[in-house]
């Protein structure tokens, strides 16, 4: 930018930033993650078509390993010693977009929204926090 100013999209050089301000910053993260995606999971799962029930059993939370890959593409952790995902049947897509034969309904998108504003202020208050132990 023409003012000086140079954004950066690069998540893995500032969480080495944060480390090196807070070293605790991935406790407080995966705290705040662990604790995000189990809600999300619950929320889905309670707003998820009922039919036989497989769909809101299959949603669960749990801590990414490597081999864990999105709907579209590889998941990446970003540099965090950390990451929750939230995994669910196969066949999700199907129901929350609907086909040619069967209109939508949405469950997971709309449960995703609801914790987005909730889960960004959990993550802010949990930096916050690192950043302030660490220079105490």
């Amino acid at each position: 930018m023409g003012d000086g100013v140079k954004v950066s999209s690069n998540l893995d050089e500032v969480m080495a930033q944060f480390r090196k301000i807070a070293p605790g910053v991935d406790q407080e993260i995966e705290k705040v993650q662990k604790k995000s995606s189990t809600e999300l999971a619950s929320i889905a799962s309670a707003a998820a078509p009922q039919r036989s029930g497989q769909l809101s059993r299959s949603l669960k939370s749990r801590k990414a390993t490597s081999e864990d890959k999105l709907a579209w593409g590889e998941k990446q952790v970003a540099g965090s010693q950390s990451g929750w995902v939230v995994v669910i049947w196969f066949t999700w897509h199907w129901l929350e977009f609907g086909t040619v034969h069967h209109p939508a309904q949405p469950f997971f998108f709309p449960a995703f929204r609801l914790m987005k504003k909730r889960h960004n202020g959990r993550m802010n208050r949990a930096l916050n926090k690192a950043i302030k132990d660490a220079l105490k």
